[in-house]
């Protein structure tokens, strides 16, 4: 006799064998959703044991180089072909990485410019307060006590 979490295990695992031949397909022939071009020499591989997938990067005569590995649950052959396709170094040259590389430390290097900018302006502001208020230019707060009557 089976129970409802047997029955949708093997459920899960009837589809998930069905969803790898697809899967392999977006990795080998290529994913134009996401401008994947696909890759023969990338296989994937389900391990049940585990709940994982895993791709490997395999051609004769080579040791098999392991490419990702994802859990069952969160997988998405979007978002693999989508991070497959940034690292292809047919796609991507070295001057390319280094170009965009170079490009966010200019981004971050103006935020923090803007930032240091920022700060000075407010240690300025505070250091003419300070200034103004040891020569006496400066008018010191006034405190005002909530029950005028007590002042009496």
């Amino acid at each position: 006799m089976t129970t409802a979490q047997e029955n949708h295990f093997h459920a899960e695992r009837a589809k998930l064998q069905q969803m790898a031949a697809h899967w392999q397909d977006k990795l080998n022939y290529g994913d134009p959703s996401v401008g994947w071009e696909g890759d023969r020499a990338l296989v994937l591989y389900a391990q049940p044991i585990t709940d994982e997938l895993v791709v490997y990067y395999e051609l004769p005569n080579q040791k098999p180089v392991l490419v990702a590995k994802v859990d069952v649950e969160g997988f998405d052959i979007h978002r693999l072909c989508t991070v497959l396709r940034n690292a292809d170094g047919r796609r991507h040259s070295t001057k390319d990485v280094i170009a965009r590389v170079d490009a966010q430390n200019d981004k971050v290097d103006k935020e923090n410019e803007y930032t240091q900018e920022q700060s000075m302006g407010k240690a300025k502001e505070k250091l003419q307060w300070a200034l103004a208020k040891d020569s006496g230019r400066s008018i010191a707060p006034l405190h005002v006590t909530k029950n005028p009557a007590k002042l009496q």
